[in-house]
């Protein structure tokens, strides 16, 4: 509902217009849906945490539908960064890792700042606005929010800001490294040799790793983003894509993720994920699940799917915490519902002025390397 009425306003007409002929709308769609699933996901823990005390579905009666539509969610989110980056490997043009990087920078880096900025004040303001931890502690932790806690969660000033966050940037650090895996991976493709860029790729995923200290990372995850990657090749297929556009196939996508949440609600696995792939490459050849996919409201929804993931956690934490008092399941409701809509709200404006100026001034920056040697 806030999505419809939003959409009517005319800066998020223009930006609608802007990306309707350079991208997948049915990816778009999808992505609007994913975030706004992460969003439900935790706000159904958020309720359990309040009267629990436990990150966790702990009570048993719990739908697997909530469980399902987080872990689902995130692994599609992976799938499409896998069909969108590989896109631009095995795609017609030339293949430059420097304007990858910088482009990712650009789309992620500023509003993220603004995420940790936001989360060290709730640190501070939790503490009464004292400094309870030594300040070069307190400039580590937050030191490591910056990188993308790739070494870590940590507390800022003693305050668990992880739990505000919702625990979303783990996700970031796999992606961050699929990136800057590409040029390795390019080198299995016959149009990519760049030693430079497979240096810089083998030196950031050495980093990453050992500042991880060579543990914490789930290689399963990698199997959403092949399953992106498999999409791209079959997407690129025209009597595939004209295949998989009818009716029948859009009926088969959905029991398809159906089945996934309702089998696999709990965990990544090899099954689970060979399953939303089959769905994603669906999607990803153009089947919009009659219609559902090309609304302009869910679109928008698409537009914004990065801010909402990122920083969704803060607004639940922010409003459970303050007026969910006696645990109540219609006060959850109703708060809930008054969230998405602030989420939306909110989020659009954040993408307006902080994510658009940032992927503009990316782009004007890759521009000066269109024509220059990777």
């Amino acid at each position: 509902m806030a999505s419809s009425l939003i959409v009517w306003f005319k800066p998020i007409r223009c930006s609608l217009s802007e990306v309707n002929s350079q991208r997948n709308t049915t990816i778009d769609g999808l992505r609007g849906f994913l975030g706004i699933g992460v969003f439900i996901h935790h706000c159904v823990l958020s309720f359990y945490f309040l009267k629990t005390g436990k990150w966790s579905f702990s009570d048993p009666t719990t739908s697997t539908v909530y469980v399902a539509i987080g872990k689902v969610s995130v692994s599609l989110f992976f799938m499409i960064t896998g069909y969108l980056f590989w896109n631009k490997v095995i795609g017609s043009g030339r293949f430059c890792f420097r304007k990858i990087i910088i482009g990712r920078i650009f789309r992620i880096v500023p509003l993220y700042i603004v995420f940790v900025f936001i989360l060290v004040i709730f640190s501070l303001r939790l503490s009464n606005w004292q400094i309870v931890e030594s300040p070069n502690k307190v400039a580590d932790e937050i030191l490591a929010w910056l990188l993308f806690t790739i070494s870590g969660s940590f507390d800022i000033n003693g305050v668990t800001t992880n739990l505000i966050a919702a625990g979303v940037t783990w996700t970031l650090v796999y992606e961050w490294l699929f990136y800057l895996s590409l040029p390795l991976l390019a080198l299995f493709t016959t149009s990519f040799r760049a030693a430079r860029s497979t240096i810089f790729s083998a030196i950031g995923i050495l980093t990453i790793f050992t500042l991880r200290n060579w543990t914490g990372l789930d290689p399963s995850v990698g199997f959403s983003f092949a399953g992106g990657v498999v999409a791209a090749y079959a997407a690129k297929n025209a009597r595939v894509r004209d295949l998989l556009r009818r009716s029948q196939f859009g009926i088969l996508a959905i029991c398809l993720l159906a089945l996934t949440s309702y089998v696999y609600p709990y965990q990544f696995n090899g099954i689970s994920t060979l399953l939303l792939s089959c769905f994603f490459i669906v999607i990803a050849s153009g089947n919009s699940l009659f219609g559902l996919l090309n609304l302009r409201a869910v679109r928008w929804l698409g537009e914004i799917s990065y801010s909402t993931y990122l920083t969704h956690g803060i607004l639940v934490w922010l409003v459970f915490q303050s007026f969910l008092a006696h645990h109540q399941t219609y006060s959850f409701v109703v708060l809930a519902g008054i969230a998405t809509a602030v989420l939306v709200l909110v989020n659009s404006i954040s993408y307006l002025v902080i994510e658009k100026p940032g992927i503009r001034l990316g782009k004007t920056i890759m521009e000066r390397f269109e024509n220059g040697k990777d």
